[in-house]
């Protein structure tokens, strides 16, 4: 399964302010959505529909919420209503949002065109690393390669693409390339014991058995439980 967008998860939604008390069902929406209450915001938006039913920005919010509540089908349909109305209506959000719902229904290829739409105007590490895990899953290989190495280039601190591209040279059998990006994932979080279970694995490939388990013991004395 799809692990894209863990990265999608985490998105803030810092964008709204918080409105004053008494206004309307469509700033309710917005408090109610920068609270995390994904079931008022579906309640208010829709309300400020019935008044205004062509506001775009009452189905982007509505839409956002039915995607964090996992409600793929309903948040497509709002956010796709959202972009018609008013394409200017928070687009690499709501391009991430739909490419969430699309890995849902399992639908990647789309999935994967939104997110490269929003990298047109804000790339993001991030979201390259959630094109690559998309490419994993469609056995697109080379092709979530150079998703990986964009992400690297763009965040090159980033300790979980360095993993995911690591994972996926090992797959490949491209060893020594494998160890190089679990040296880099191990220097940026020097304490996390996975990456230690696995390149103690490379490590055992290229037949270096005192380093694998030496790695494999670092693992364990990390970890609360041993592999």
């Amino acid at each position: 399964m799809v692990t894209v967008l863990p990265f999608l998860a985490v998105l803030t939604l810092s964008l709204w302010q918080p409105a004053l008390a008494g206004q309307d069902a469509l700033a309710q929406a917005q408090i109610s959505l920068s609270r995390k209450d994904y079931r008022k915001t579906i309640d208010f938006a829709s309300q400020a529909l019935i008044k205004k039913p062509d506001s775009a920005t009452a189905y982007f919010l509505r839409g956002v919420a039915y995607t964090e509540l996992d409600q793929a089908k309903k948040g497509l349909e709002d956010l796709d209503r959202s972009m018609k109305l008013d394409p200017t209506v928070s687009p690499c959000l709501v391009h991430d949002m739909k490419a969430r719902c699309l890995v849902i229904l399992n639908q990647h290829e789309k999935a994967r065109a939104e997110l490269e739409k929003a990298n047109k105007s804000d790339p993001q590490g991030w979201r390259y690393k959630g094109i690559g895990e998309i490419d994993c899953h469609l056995g697109k290989d080379g092709r979530a390669l150079e998703s990986f190495t964009k992400a690297i280039k763009i965040a090159p601190k980033d300790f979980w693409s360095y993993r995911a591209r690591g994972d996926l040279l090992f797959r490949l059998g491209r060893y020594e390339e494998a160890l190089r990006d679990y040296n880099q994932a191990i220097k940026i979080v020097p304490r996390e014991p996975g990456p230690y279970a696995v390149r103690s694995k490379i490590y055992e490939k290229l037949g270096k058995k005192d380093l694998a388990r030496k790695d494999l013991e670092q693992c364990n004395r990390l970890s609360d439980f041993s592999f």
